[in-house]
């Protein structure tokens, strides 16, 4: 059985990510040719030491061409394909060496394709890591992250194990599918089909985010609690549940225990004490909107609930149906008869008419409560929780019958009541009457 739904709320790590990112065009013959030396000059150790101006001149015979060269070069390491200690406007190509001259990874790969970027674009958003599988995810597609503490009853929770900063390659990859259309939706509205990937650079962002999970707590007939969704859990969810219970407040103090060797099969669903009141407040708005009697516990929120009802009551219909109201647990016995200003026959005894754990009580619906302790993973604790029931032996005039009878003497007043609810009776014998006459007149007249 559901007792009720949760959300928790787990502290997750931002990430900041930078790319760069380039239209790609054909490499120039010289930008390919220092690309074709570079990578020479790498795997043969006679042409490392060999000067830019040597190997050019001499190997390639391109003796006027330096200005060019070095205009190619200044290209390369600014599109990080090379990289070049000592170079600058100014160094001399007798003096800069080929094993001054590195080709990078992003190099070898453009070589490889026989393209190099037009421009070179630095690109920025964020991701988070979840702490179920550690994987991550842009903010934009998932709503249930948010900026702030938790709020609205979300409860806090600590996730197990570490959570990892991305790298480079799963950055990469996660790019190259949203790239390759494989996702709906694209996110980036950077990321062509025709851009290609340079340097990408991560760091942990000092904003803190929290991540929702839904869930919702069970319990069986031993009141054992388990969550609805054990595969959502990562941390200590368990424990900070039950850190997050209110007390029994001092209104429900007075509820017996509930002593479950089973739950009953009838109750198909137990309220926590918030959701309870919800729905027995909805059930004297009912009672009071339809004309029907009920017995209600007396507390200052019901009083002030029917007081207040009762007079829009009055406005809405110009005769509204009488009814009898019986406040139960009051601090001592009272009786306002039903008037032109009120249609409720108001009564208030210092004990409970059916029984302590019955807070409402009418010819459709009853409301039981008491406190239950639950238990989960060395943990437990006492709640107050409520059901509904159906219920079929409700008589109000037998019970205002019992209260006339015990307090007649003290309050002459309630010879209204008797008279109210003796007319009732009789109206309920005319109208049957009637229906029988009509009944025999019918066969009569056959």
């Amino acid at each position: 059985m559901k007792l009720f739904d949760c959300t928790f709320a787990y502290k997750i790590p931002q990430y900041n990510v930078r790319v760069t990112t380039f239209a790609p065009r054909k490499s120039l013959a010289f930008e390919w040719l220092i690309l074709e030396a570079s990578l020479t000059a790498n795997a043969h150790s006679e042409y490392a030491d060999m000067s830019f101006e040597d190997l050019f001149a001499k190997v390639f015979k391109l003796s006027e061409s330096e200005t060019f060269l070095r205009m190619c070069l200044s290209n390369l390491i600014e599109y990080k394909a090379v990289e070049c200690t000592h170079f600058s406007d100014e160094i001399s190509f007798s003096v800069l060496k080929m094993s001054d001259v590195r080709i990078t990874e992003t190099g070898i790969e453009m070589h490889q394709k026989g393209m190099l970027p037009s421009k070179s674009s630095e690109n920025s958003f964020q991701v988070f890591k979840n702490s179920v599988d550690k994987d991550f995810f842009l903010m934009e597609t998932n709503r249930m992250v948010y900026r702030g503490e938790p709020s609205n009853g979300e409860i806090l929770c600590d996730a197990k194990g570490k959570i990892e900063m991305p790298t480079v390659p799963q950055i990469k990859d996660f790019l190259l599918e949203k790239q390759k259309g494989k996702q709906k939706k694209n996110p980036f509205d950077w990321l062509k089909k025709e851009t290609e990937l340079g340097e990408i650079k991560i760091s942990e962002d000092d904003d803190v985010r929290y991540e929702k999970v839904r869930n919702a707590l069970l319990i069986d007939t031993a009141l054992q609690c388990s969550l609805e969704k054990p595969e959502l859990c990562r941390g200590n969810e368990m424990e900070a549940l039950f850190a997050s219970l209110p007390d029994v407040p001092k209104e429900f103090s007075h509820l017996p225990e509930f002593e479950f060797e089973s739950i009953d099969e009838s109750v198909n669903k137990m309220f926590m004490v918030e959701k309870f009141l919800e729905n027995m407040k909805n059930c004297v708005l009912y009672s009071l909107e339809s004309g029907e009697s009920f017995v209600v516990d007396f507390t200052k929120q019901n009083q002030n609930l029917i007081k207040e009802n009762t007079r829009s009551l009055i406005e809405k219909k110009s005769k509204p149906r009488e009814m009898v109201v019986i406040f139960q647990n009051a601090p001592k016995f009272n009786y306002i008869a039903a008037s032109k200003s009120s249609p409720v026959h108001k009564i208030e005894v210092p004990y409970a008419v059916t029984s302590e754990d019955i807070l409402f009580d009418s010819k459709k619906k009853r409301f039981r409560a008491g406190q239950i302790t639950i238990k989960a993973e060395g943990f437990s604790k006492e709640i107050p929780v409520g059901f509904i029931e159906e219920n079929e032996d409700f008589s109000i005039e037998q019970i205002a019958e019992q209260i006339i009878a015990q307090y007649s003497d003290e309050n002459k007043d309630l010879q209204k009541l008797d008279k109210f609810l003796r007319g009732e009776k009789s109206e309920d014998k005319q109208k049957k009457s009637k229906a029988k006459s009509q009944n025999l007149g019918c066969k009569n007249a056959k």
